[in-house]
């Protein structure tokens, strides 16, 4: 197979040497059953952003009645992640990157990423991942403030109630991984961790449990793909 180098300014990249045809296999389904069909260690890491809310109608959603209505909130109520999850999770995977780690009321280890998204008003400014790769907190910023985004001109649609940005995906995958790299995710949301994945060259399956939530990325991906085939 053809290796490609990719282009771009982030320092990292210029160490990674990445397959030209990436795998991304998803699944409408229960992720602990997914991860039950997956022997141990199989992923060189799952990044993973779980609910962890037990009423996403008033805590992730409150007083935003955009959301309320546009989202597959339904979904999402009641759904904290049980000790089979994280069983499986840990079982399946060599490393781990877990998004609102502070939430679960678990203790994961002390290696940290803080994203600082520029949030204002009675939104939190930065959100937390743990991750299992060294005992750092890493920083990274990049506005993600409602409308606000810092890449404006390539404005990124808010088709999820906690979507993040590829950006932020991509200098994950460039910071802690390395050639070949297998990744999990296993509430696939927006499917931004998928594209970044794709994008990057690293073999992807994800997850996702509503069917609206996995229509949605879908149609996001094939967008993005079909985009990329213009270039």
């Amino acid at each position: 197979m053809q290796d490609i180098k990719i282009k771009d300014q982030n320092p990292h990249c210029s160490k990674h040497v990445l397959p030209a045809v990436p795998t991304s296999d998803v699944y409408l389904e229960d992720c602990v059953e997914v991860m039950k069909r997956y022997p141990n260690n199989y992923f060189d890491v799952a990044i993973v952003d779980p609910p962890y809310s037990e009423n996403f109608n008033t805590d992730a959603c409150a007083n935003n009645k955009a959301k309320k209505g546009k989202y597959d909130i339904e979904t999402l109520n009641g759904y904290k992640p049980t000790e089979e999850y994280w069983e499986e999770l840990f079982r399946v995977s060599k490393h781990q990157i877990i998004w609102g780690a502070n939430w679960y009321g678990k203790y994961f280890g002390v290696g940290g990423i803080c994203w600082f998204k520029d949030n204002t008003g009675n939104y939190s400014p930065c959100e937390y991942a743990y991750q299992s790769f060294n005992n750092h907190i890493h920083h990274y910023q990049y506005r993600w403030n409602g409308m606000l985004q810092q890449n404006m001109k390539d404005k990124e649609e808010r088709i999820h109630p906690t979507q993040k940005p590829i950006a932020l995906y991509e200098w994950t995958m460039l910071k802690f991984l390395d050639k070949g790299a297998k990744i999990l995710d296993t509430h696939l949301g927006s499917g931004s961790s998928r594209i970044a994945a794709d994008k990057l060259g690293f073999d992807f399956v994800g997850c996702e449990l509503s069917e609206i939530h996995f229509n949605n990325q879908q149609k996001r991906f094939e967008i993005y793909k079909q985009q990329l085939r213009l270039w």
